[in-house]
């Protein structure tokens, strides 16, 4: 009897020792992603890459072919990028019904690479669900590099209380760089860049206003008595969920919350 068709998901990280930026995850990703898909249109990042995990349990996974492969850049989190699918951001409705998502498509057989700076930002909840991870010990920059280890990552399901988590390494691997002008790495590039000008408080190419603003925005309203759930639906250039303001206005992160 053969086992039942499944998805193959992947954790591509950077040594702690190793720079915060320029150690080849995004590279890496793509090309695996390029490698890894089996669909019958190819990767495309413009459509199945992302920083966000809303985006991507909502939208992308849902919506992409069978045997596709996904990438979530950032999975830690960056201003401006989304939610996140990391420790800090565990009960954010987006991240909850994002792994729910993988779950439920898994018959799709896709690809999915989570790249994150570092494994153990991710929530504990994907650790299961983890077929591979790539850590990078050596970047492009380096004399010996890049260099990566495959590891192997292990639970155990008997232990429920506090379960162990182990990661035997398997394999030293190496990877050819993508050139700067290939077109997948720089939609990569361009949603990275889009984000930061979202942090920033800088409109995007659609006009969408930045993170600040729209929780500046949102907080006008919380102030005004307006329950969290109908806070999206008073302003159209509210683009994310009520949950995405409450958690980041309980937490002191907009301007009006710091000085307050």
């Amino acid at each position: 009897m053969e086992d039942p068709p499944n998805d193959f998901l992947m954790v591509i990280s950077a040594s702690s020792k190793s720079a915060v930026s320029g150690t080849g995850k995004t590279t890496l990703g793509t090309g695996c992603a390029k490698t890894l898909d089996g669909s019958s249109s190819g990767f495309d990042a413009e459509e199945q890459a992302t920083l966000s995990a809303g985006e991507l349990g909502y939208e992308i996974i849902p919506g992409v072919e069978t045997r596709s492969a996904v990438v979530i850049d950032e999975s830690q989190g960056t201003p401006g990028g989304g939610s996140a699918l990391n420790t800090r951001r565990a009960m954010k409705t987006e991240t909850i019904e994002t792994i729910g998502s993988i779950l439920a498509n898994r018959d799709k057989m896709l690809t999915i690479i989570i790249i994150v700076q570092n494994f153990s930002m991710l929530d504990s909840w994907i650790y299961p669900l983890v077929d591979a991870w790539l850590l990078i010990r050596k970047g492009p920059g380096h004399p010996q590099g890049p260099v990566a280890t495959h590891h192997k990552v292990e639970i155990d399901d008997y232990d429920l209380k506090n379960p162990q988590l182990r990661t035997p390494a398997v394999e030293d691997l190496s990877w050819d760089p993508l050139p700067e002008d290939d077109p997948d790495y720089q939609v990569m590039d361009r949603k990275k860049q889009e984000a930061k000008q979202k942090s920033d408080g800088s409109p995007d190419a659609d006009g969408e206003l930045g993170d600040q603003e729209q929780l500046l925005i949102a907080e006008g309203y919380r102030r005004t008595g307006t329950a969290w759930r109908k806070i999206p639906e008073k302003d159209e250039r509210l683009t994310y969920s009520s949950e995405w303001y409450r958690q980041r206005i309980s937490d002191g992160e907009s301007v009006g919350a710091a000085n307050s």
